[in-house]
């Protein structure tokens, strides 16, 4: 289902949505270039609380705790917190880094158990129902984590087509749009690649725009950062993250036409070194800079640029820069990515070589643009991320309520009870981590799967449920139980507002003796 929004979208009332807890599981560093998960997220937040799970990065080696994994979590608002685990790191000895890898999975899962138990505590209201909202396939098995009301799968690239892709992403991809309750995808060409295997639940919305935001690069009062105003006019500027994509050709051919020229390259590196980049006396980079600082440096541009490569990994891009540039009024030159070419040729200049690239450069600088300008407002001012959540918040909504009506229906059938929500619940048995101050409930029948975590100080603190017993994961943990867990997850220090339930003491370390 093809989506579009307008400027006549209303905001999701909170009094008349669903109550539920989002668990989003990104590849992407909250504090990374600003993309698509943090513009959904930072507005579903304020009507759903975010617990927004980066994938794991090592433990600093300069640490000077105990060296135990732990969650770093990072207090963005009141109903939005980033938690990045920090695991032991790997050594290149492939045996070594094997067995490093048997005592990170257990470790992150009851981690993370700690975390959501905490939070159930303090928010039951939302976190008595969760949603899971994936951007990586690789997280597709977390998927059926705390008994879901619904599970979303938000396709924002083709990650099986990027440079060092992980080994059987596009089976996990597979596995995961066969599960999800929803499918969202960013753009015309990744819609068009899926929206025949699950029509009935793969929704289109395309990169938005927070129009306001650049506009500011048409304020009077707006200035350049110095290393922009110092540059030589014209100045011709990209931003975004600068990797294996990049058209280096395009960037060469438009600074050895043109010495006379600035190009300014804004943002961090990924997946290529200082090495790979290209070099000329009139390429400038600064680096990566911070999303409130792109306006600035919109004000001393004279052209904007999408100069990336036609490759596997930019067949199914949709820039969000290129509406950034629309929104502030500045004349776009791309090579022909297919979701401009479709949906922004009447405002963008298309070259499909080198050569050009050269001479739309040249044109976007020499001639008359207020056609092109205006259309390429009109697309910025018809998808903003405010009215794409709006929608994506209806669908959602709608989503969790048929889900619900479906486990209320099927438990009633096989005599479950209604009141614990009538969603199916899988039963493991109890067993005790040592060591670990708690029990884990593993699925005996199913590879020995972890299915959840009852924290504990000792075997006979998890409130009558002893090793061995059965228990179905989903009803409530006893409120006898202990709620410690590791003792040493992270720091925080908002942490006492945001986890008033004793879990203050164990993110700044405190052993609970």
């Amino acid at each position: 289902m093809s989506e579009t929004t307008d400027s006549t979208s209303a905001t999701h009332p909170d009094a008349e949505g669903e109550d539920y807890g989002i668990i989003v599981h990104c590849h992407l560093r909250w504090d990374f270039v600003w993309q698509r998960p943090q513009h959904l997220m930072n507005r579903l937040s304020k009507h759903h609380p975010i617990l927004f799970l980066e994938d794991p990065a090592p433990l600093p080696g300069d640490t000077d705790s105990d060296h135990q994994p732990r969650l770093q979590l990072t207090h963005v608002s009141e109903t939005l917190t980033v938690a990045r685990p920090l695991l032991l790191p790997h050594v290149g000895d492939p045996v070594q880094d094997a067995e490093t890898d048997k005592l990170n999975a257990p470790a992150w899962r009851r981690l993370l158990d700690t975390l959501v138990h905490q939070l159930q505590q303090k928010d039951p209201g939302h976190w008595g129902r969760i949603v899971h909202w994936i951007y990586s396939p690789m997280a597709a098995p977390s998927r059926n984590l705390y008994n879901p009301v619904a599970v979303v799968y938000d396709c924002m690239d083709e990650l099986a087509n990027f440079k060092g892709a992980p080994e059987g992403l596009k089976q996990k991809e597979s596995d995961l749009m066969a599960a999800a309750d929803v499918i969202f995808t960013g753009g015309p060409s990744m819609y068009a690649a899926r929206k025949d295997l699950y029509p009935d639940k793969v929704y289109q919305f395309n990169s938005g725009v927070d129009v306001e935001h650049f506009r500011k690069a048409l304020d009077p009062a707006t200035t350049a950062p110095d290393d922009a105003a110092n540059l030589s006019h014209p100045v011709l500027l990209y931003y975004g993250v600068i990797d294996e994509r990049m058209g280096w050709e395009n960037l060469a051919a438009v600074c050895d036409a043109h010495p006379e020229w600035s190009v300014l390259m804004v943002g961090p590196l990924a997946k290529i070194t200082e090495e790979d980049l290209l070099r000329r006396p009139n390429l400038h980079y600064t680096g990566q800079r911070g999303y409130e600082d792109l306006p600035r440096y919109l004000k001393a541009a004279d052209v904007t640029l999408v100069p990336f490569a036609l490759s596997d990994a930019t067949r199914y891009l949709s820039p969000t820069k290129t509406l950034e540039y629309y929104a502030a009024r500045r004349p776009v030159v791309s090579t022909p990515i297919q979701d401009i070419v479709d949906n922004y040729a009447d405002a963008a200049r298309i070259a499909h070589t080198p050569g050009e690239f050269v001479l739309a450069c040249e044109a976007a600088l020499a001639e008359d643009n207020t056609a092109r300008l205006a259309a390429g407002e009109r697309h910025a001012e018809a998808q903003t991320w405010d009215n794409i959540v709006a929608r994506m918040h209806e669908i959602l909504d709608a989503a969790v309520a048929n889900k619900g009506r479906i486990a209320v229906s099927e438990a009633t059938s096989h005599g479950n009870s209604p009141e614990l929500g009538g969603a199916a619940m899988a039963t493991g048995q109890v067993r005790w981590y040592s060591g670990s101050r708690g029990a884990g409930v593993v699925d005996m029948e199913g590879g020995e799967e972890v299915l959840g975590f009852l924290p504990g100080e000792a075997q006979n603190d998890l409130g009558g449920v002893r090793e061995g017993d059965s228990i179905a994961v989903g009803a409530a943990i006893p409120s006898s139980a202990t709620p410690a867990g590791p003792s040493h997850i992270g720091r925080n220090e908002s942490s006492a507002n945001l986890f008033p339930m004793g879990l203050d003491k164990i993110l700044k370390g405190e052993d609970k003796e």
